[in-house]
């Protein structure tokens, strides 16, 4: 299997490139990739390319593009919008995981339960491009900024399908009887402390509808997988 790349500035008629220091470090030293050998790029916008060395160098390494194949964005596109648990590792691992599995837009959130109101958005970026890689999907997925929970209930129009997930009692059903495959779809997901009530009843006011994702409690980033698998899967 061909080692991947990912630049966002490539183009359909890209015919040259010229790799910046990291990529270039991790193609001749990493990799040990010369002059003549394969790899390939993907611009994150659902182009592949063949790229052929023609300077390796771990400063500004070179290759000629040629362009293979290009597909179709998703109809089942779906972001999860997740109030950061207190553990980083745990919301890094959920990027990674996400990322793999197919998920299109991730919004860090606060919220009034929050126990954690920073985000280090490079770190948080760089281990998405990582996972983006090494999953061999042509469509990058966005990180949005750490976004307040109103201000995301004031932008959430955009999405053809919203749902939340909360532990308080409710007319919940599932949330795979209720997702459809066809639509962009948004899914909320608590702190440990959960949603306040008042910020549920403004998500329900604001078109979002209360799901269940079974039976057992949940870790926030559990929740947000299992969301995301479930969407994923629905047919």
């Amino acid at each position: 299997m061909s080692q991947r790349f990912y630049d966002p500035t490539i183009e359909k008629n890209s015919t040259l490139f010229e790799l910046d220091t990291v990529q270039s470090v991790h193609l001749s030293k990493v990799l040990r990739k010369s002059v003549g050998d394969k790899v390939e790029f993907t611009n994150g916008k659902g182009d592949l390319f063949s790229a052929e060395i023609t300077v390796a160098h771990p400063k500004r390494s070179q290759v000629h593009l040629t362009y293979l194949s290009s597909e179709e964005p998703s109809d089942n596109s779906i972001s999860i919008a997740m109030v950061l648990p207190k553990s980083m590792d745990r919301f890094e691992w959920f990027i990674e995981k996400a990322t793999e599995i197919g998920i299109a837009r991730i919004i860090p959130l606060t919220s009034r339960f929050s126990e954690r109101k920073n985000l280090n958005h490079q770190r948080a970026e760089r281990i998405l491009d990582s996972a983006f890689k090494q999953s061999l999907h042509l469509y990058r997925p966005i990180l949005e900024k750490l976004t307040p929970l109103s201000v995301l209930f004031e932008n959430s129009n955009g999405w053809e399908q919203k749902f939340i997930g909360h532990c308080y009692s409710g007319d919940k059903k599932d949330l795979i009887e209720l997702c459809d495959s066809k639509k962009s779809k948004l899914m909320l997901i608590g702190p440990e402390g959960d949603f306040s009530e008042e910020e549920v009843s403004f998500a329900l006011d604001s078109g979002f509808a209360e799901v269940s994702l079974g039976s057992s409690r949940l870790r926030t980033e559990t929740a947000g997988l299992m969301a995301l698998a479930r969407m994923i899967l629905k047919k």
